[in-house]
């Protein structure tokens, strides 16, 4: 999808989710300024409704004091009258209510009762026949005055109380209760226990819908409902003057005070008139928005960044189809530009890492090989030599594991820069034709490509004057390095006419003078490929015969000079495969040790050898060594201790009958890295001991910084026991000496004639082992051998 598509792609939903989640935020907060006030509007509603019931009460309770205050009402409830002046004042009662009735268009009722709550008058405008009825609330008002009424003095006292009550449906009555004493200004309310009161009750009617609904319908909609709930007490002025507000829920508003509760309650369809218009100008702003917004973007993008993007891609298909010319540095700083002048950047860079490599300058892999074909074919058309050297540097992993990969590639440009300038520019003889012919193929390896040599001692030469490089280590940055140099030279055509093959035995050539002592050259030859495949052949055999669990364990008796008990046993590794069965130990051991697969067979007989002593010491009850073999490879191994600790712990031996033999030979002086390995071991609680000991350059000063605990005297210097001359004689005594001065126990190997023996036990030797006792046993044989002794409690030779 081209780059303009996928902007539209990505623009867009960015845009919608934008201007959407902003529309919506837009939306909530409208939609709280609308529902609050429709909230206030009909708070204001309800305490107009609460508001007007108390002018209502009011009013009439004013009404009630006019009306109270009159003389007629005094004298119709002091003086005795007779039925004409009751007639009289009865009919100025009457009159004065139907004349309030008229004047203002309300039903009035009015009874007048004694303190007792007897009826002494009772008028209703609207059924001026009609019997007043029982009325709760009037006496709460006189109980209300009763409780009051507590003292035998005066005091002032409340005399008014209101109530609302329902009639029935819609028609609700406002009543004025009025307690008064003829005798008194309606306005004195001093009063005791013993005055003479009366009650006066001035009652209103109103229907709900005719009086309040219609304003309510009109201020919101047709399906509003307007809810008076009123309380069956009395209260005062203050309390009805007290008005609070409530939301019952979302869609109602309730104002009461201590008579009545107005509630306004409006529908869902209201609210949702109320938002649409806001929903439908937020949604086409989003959507006017957001459509402009995407075409203003879309616009600038498309000018300031596709349109640059696809004349620079454009270019760069003119600069792939061959014109050079088409792509140009751009002397500006914004993005494309640099997209440019980088893209420039990297093809100058690709072109140069096609060709060298990136640390040293020289030619790569890839370009050495075509030059290697073409001067192979030129040295065949012209009936010359092509000599190819193939260069490795030795000890280069030791500089890299000591000094770091800094160190490790300042080394590898210093012997570059070494390598190009020892073909001297006047000699053209011995010169490379050209930068291709001097090449770093990996790591550490590098190849030179000899055009032409006369003869195969100029090639010779030139090999020696490449590893005089190195002949005494190199200097880099100040420091000396310790590294030589590995020479393979393959020659075309005497040796190979393709490249990959002539490559292959420079490989193979320099592989021999590694094996071989390194710091040196070496030339192919078909016997040299055969020692390759000998060796190749090795190494899949142990291989295979570690895939296929086909080595097994000998073991070699180890006798107590003195007692000729055995007190040891030295377990011996063997195999079945037949190629590794004819070549024996000696041979494919060292194959294994430069192939690395010496860790593997390390294990192996580690722990085969102490599942061999776990049986001998269940069965057996075997209570001496098992001494057991490793690689010298194991003294660069930091995990080996742990290896022989876990291994100790699986099998449950007592680290006191195991005995680890390194060869003499593999231990380097003041090896600091080596010792402190070897103090691992020791520190489990197992043995150390040195074998082969005498064949190698060990002096026995140092020993005392080796933490060995037994010295095993080389067979060949027990052997050389029984020969006419004496001379190794001093040599073994001086070794049995030390050891002896230094409190290391001694192993003599090899033993196989009386006379040897008999001079090393002499001597103190303190262990035996070799032909002349036993020869290396099988599982059963031992364990038989193990079972004689017990029996015996002596010697017991097997024949050899």
């Amino acid at each position: 999808m081209k780059l303009s598509k996928r902007i539209n792609l990505i623009i867009l939903p960015v845009l919608i989710a934008i201007f959407t989640i902003a529309g919506f935020v837009a939306y909530l907060s409208q939609k709280s300024i609308v529902l609050q006030a429709l909230q206030d509007k009909l708070q204001y509603q309800t305490g107009q409704i609460i508001d007007n019931l108390n002018t209502e009460l009011i009013e009439t309770d004013s009404l009630l004091k006019q009306f109270l205050n009159s003389v007629e009402v005094a004298n119709y409830l002091t003086q005795e009258r007779s039925s004409y002046q009751s007639y009289s004042a009865e009919g100025y009662l009457t009159r004065f209510i139907s004349s309030v009735n008229k004047s203002t268009g309300k039903s009035i009722q009015l009874r007048i009762t004694n303190s007792s709550g007897e009826l002494l008058f009772y008028f209703d405008s609207t059924d001026p026949f009609s019997e007043a009825d029982e009325s709760s609330l009037l006496a709460a008002h006189l109980n209300f005055i009763d409780r009051q009424l507590s003292s035998d003095y005066s005091s002032i006292i409340e005399t008014t109380s209101y109530s609302i009550e329902k009639i029935k449906g819609d028609l609700y009555q406002l009543n004025v209760f009025k307690s008064f004493s003829p005798e008194k200004s309606i306005y004195d309310t001093s009063y005791s226990k013993d005055s003479r009161l009366f009650t006066s009750v001035m009652s209103l009617h109103f229907n709900l819908s005719e009086r309040f609904l219609p304003n309510i319908l009109a201020n919101f909609t047709d399906r509003s409902k307007l809810e008076l709930n009123t309380k069956l007490n009395v209260s005062t002025l203050n309390r009805l003057e007290a008005i609070s507000y409530s939301q019952p829920d979302s869609l109602a508003t309730s104002a009461e005070n201590g008579l009545v509760r107005a509630t306004i309650k409006v529908s869902e369809t209201y609210i949702d008139t109320l938002l649409n218009p806001y929903k439908i100008a937020i949604f086409s702003l989003v959507i006017n928005v957001t459509l402009v917004c995407f075409y203003l973007l879309r616009l600038l993008i498309q000018k300031q960044i596709i349109r640059p993007i696809e004349h620079l891609t454009q270019q760069v298909e003119k600069a792939i189809d061959g014109d050079e010319k088409a792509l140009k540095r751009v002397p500006h700083d914004d993005e494309v530009s640099s997209l440019n002048n980088n893209y420039i950047k990297l093809l100058e860079d690709l072109n140069y890492l096609a060709k060298r490599d990136p640390l040293t300058g020289l030619a790569n892999r890839s370009v050495f090989s075509a030059a290697l074909v073409r001067n192979i074919q030129d040295a065949m058309n012209n009936s010359t030599l092509c000599a190819l050297f193939f260069i490795d540097l030795d000890n280069f992993k030791e500089v890299n594991d000591t000094y770091g990969h800094y160190m490790g590639d300042r080394l590898l440009v210093e012997f570059s820069q070494q390598l190009s300038q020892c073909f001297r520019k006047e000699d053209l003889i011995v010169r490379p034709n050209t930068y291709s012919d001097v090449a770093r193929i990996a790591g550490d390896e590098f190849a030179v490509i000899l055009p032409h040599p006369p003869n195969i001692d100029i090639i010779s030469k030139v090999a020696q004057r490449i590893v005089d490089i190195c002949k005494d280590g190199l200097w880099v940055d100040g420091r000396h390095l310790e590294v030589n140099l590995s020479v393979g030279v393959a020659v075309s055509p005497n040796d190979a006419t393709d490249a990959d093959t002539l490559m292959r035995y420079a490989d193979t050539a320099m592989y021999q003078i590694k094996r071989s002592g390194k710091n040196g050259f070496h030339f192919y030859s078909e016997s040299l490929e055969e020692e390759i495949y000998f060796h190749a052949s090795i190494e899949q055999a142990i291989r295979n015969a570690l895939r296929d669990d086909n080595f097994y364990l000998n073991f070699m008796p180890i006798y107590d000079s003195q007692t000729l008990e055995v007190i040891g046993i030295e377990a011996l590794i063997r195999a079945k495969e037949s190629l590794l069965k004819e070549v024996g130990p000696d041979q494919f051991i060292p194959i294994a040790e430069s192939t690395g697969l010496i860790r593997c067979i390390d294990e192996w007989v580690l722990n085969k050898s102490l599942e061999c002593l776990r049986e001998l010491i269940d069965k057996q009850q075997y209570s001496g060594k098992m001494s057991i073999n490793f690689s010298s490879w194991q003294l660069k191994n930091d995990n080996f201790a742990s290896k022989v600790d876990e291994l100790l712990d699986f099998h449950k031996i007592p680290p006191q009958q195991v005995e680890l033999e390194i060869t003499e030979t593999c231990l380097i002086a003041d090896d600091n890295k080596t010792i402190d390995r070897l103090g691992k071991l020791k520190g489990l609680g197992i043995s150390l001991s040195l074998d082969d000991f005498g064949t190698g350059y060990t002096a026995f000063s140092q020993l005392q910084h080796y933490p060995v605990d037994c010295l095993k005297i080389d067979r060949s210097f027990i052997y050389r026991l029984s020969e006419s001359t004496t001379k190794h004689r001093p040599l073994v005594d001086i070794i049995l000496e030390l050891a002896s001065l230094y409190q290391l126990t001694t192993v003599a190997e090899g033993v196989e004639t009386e006379e040897q023996f008999q001079y090393v036990k002499r001597l103190g030797c303190d262990q035996v082992q070799g032909y002349y006792f036993s020869k290396p046993l099988g599982w059963k044989e031992l364990t038989n051998l193990l079972d004689n002794q017990k029996r015996n409690r002596g010697p017991q030779k097997t024949e050899s």
